[in-house]
């Protein structure tokens, strides 16, 4: 880049700041500590000129040192990479002093009108000499821009490096900074998270989502935390990975980027605790367990003693709204037709799944052919289909193979699954002013016959049923 003069340079970043002087910062920067003078930091702006014209280079190359200077990200691309607009480019300056350079400008208009996804057009900005207006260039950039992105000037005024031109350039990426932020605002404020432990989890419930996207401002992890809608409601999902701590980290993670949160649902698989005496009790893989108002108990936080176990977890209560739109909306409808029954089958047939013929609840594997039979599906119950239940679930960081541990749960607390990522989650939320409620579909019974069969049978569908019938916008 040639020299720029120091006098030049100095006098162009004074026309910055004082108009900075001027601009009405949104709040959260002031909060933030953001120097006026950094306001355009990290905007991405491309300098397009005429190769062959001395003023065009020179305008050029000051308008790129004192950017820089403000904060700004001058891209060093070739034009091929910013026309097809894969650059992350918010910004393109073009002075167009030759007719070579004005007709990259038009090419830039005739691209963005033969692809609709394209959005480069809407991020130029020309600056012409007056003696252009009345030619066939000027006039068709006027028909594509909006007013305001086409300046034309006297040549004189751009050799004497006019600070008036220069004050137009500040005020169109000041505009494009608040483009942004408000741009930000809108799309990226979910009402409701959900967390996942196990990826396959994750593709389930992500494949129930409309209108998926990313926020970008989150760079390489992204692809970790997709955006989307469940009926009128924005959802951010997420994956924590297997056990509470872990689980806590995440929800607090996605606690402090968007304080929009409202209501957390923990949504996968666990181990159902059998009741064969009980028939209407009985949870069978497949079924969904709700958590009821005791919520999530964290049983590993005890105090062993010489007449036996004392638990001391403080549990975390699921939000009542959440607990009674669930318990009303099951109750109204019974044993008849759940949608989420429609959006299983999809998403099992979506993987050639189908739901196993035979789930026997196997208790003694060492004994050859030992079989225990599940008790008669209540009536007026499907027998082909899952069933919702509410009641206490039981979490800690341990997987579960243990009948007396799982007999020891359901007597002490009545739990009906067992799990290791919802206590993490309620802490969280507790600490953080949220709301959370826990949605487990059965895999397994936590003996030593577990296995990943049902793995893919989780409360993902029915997560949408219950957003879309009983939250508001």
């Amino acid at each position: 880049m040639e020299p720029i003069h120091c006098r030049s340079e100095c006098d162009y970043l004074k026309v910055a700041h004082d108009l900075f002087e001027t601009i009405e910062l949104k709040e959260h920067y002031l909060k933030e500590h953001y120097l006026k003078e950094h306001y355009l930091k990290g905007l991405n702006v491309w300098i397009g000129a005429s190769k062959r014209d001395e003023t065009s280079k020179h305008m050029s190359n000051l308008y790129s040192c004192v950017l820089m200077k403000l904060g700004v990200n001058i891209l060093n691309k070739d034009f091929s990479a910013i026309l097809n607009d894969n650059v992350g480019c918010d910004v393109l300056l073009m002075f167009t002093f030759t007719p070579g350079s004005s007709a990259r400008a038009i090419e830039v208009v005739i691209t963005s009108k033969f692809d609709k996804s394209s959005s480069i057009k809407d991020k130029l900005h020309v600056y012409m000499p007056h003696e252009y207006k009345d030619g066939y260039i000027s006039r068709t950039l006027a028909d594509h821009l909006i007013a305001g992105k086409l300046i034309h000037k006297e040549k004189l005024e751009f050799e004497q490096l006019d600070k008036k031109i220069f004050r137009k350039c500040i005020v169109h990426l000041v505009d494009t900074v608040r483009d942004k932020e408000k741009e930000m605002e809108i799309t990226f404020k979910p009402r409701i998270a959900i967390l996942t432990a196990l990826p396959k989890e994750f593709a389930m419930m992500k494949k129930l989502l409309s209108d998926l996207r990313q926020d970008k401002s989150l760079k390489d992890k992204a692809i970790q935390f997709p955006h989307g809608r469940i009926g009128a409601n924005d959802v951010v999902l997420a994956m924590s990975g297997m056990g509470n701590n872990l689980s806590s980290a995440i929800a607090t993670a996605v606690y402090d980027k968007y304080p929009s949160i409202e209501y957390t649902f923990i949504v996968g698989i666990a181990g159902g605790i059998p009741d064969l005496e009980n028939p209407e009790e009985h949870v069978s893989l497949g079924d969904i367990v709700l958590c009821d108002e005791k919520g999530v108990l964290q049983y590993d936080m005890s105090k062993t003693k010489i007449d036996g176990k004392e638990y001391n977890f403080s549990p975390r209560a699921p939000h009542s709204t959440l607990i009674r739109n669930s318990r009303l909306y099951v109750e109204d409808i019974g044993t008849a037709e759940y949608k989420y029954w429609e959006y299983l089958d999809d998403l099992l047939k979506g993987k050639s799944l189908t739901r196993p013929e035979t789930a026997i609840l196997d208790e003694s594997p060492w004994i050859e052919g030992a079989k225990v039979d599940f008790p008669p599906v209540p009536i007026g119950y499907n027998k082909d289909k899952p069933r919702i239940h509410f009641g206490p679930i039981a979490s800690a960081n341990t997987v579960v193979k243990d009948i007396e541990l799982r007999t020891e749960l359901k007597k002490e607390f009545k739990a009906k699954a067992i799990e290791m990522e919802s206590s993490g989650v309620a802490d969280a939320a507790w600490l953080n002013e949220k709301h959370y409620f826990v949605m487990r579909g059965i895999c397994d019974y936590a003996n030593p016959n577990k296995n990943n069969e049902w793995q893919e049978y989780a409360a993902a569908a029915f997560t949408r049923e219950i957003i879309e019938k009983t939250l508001s916008n």
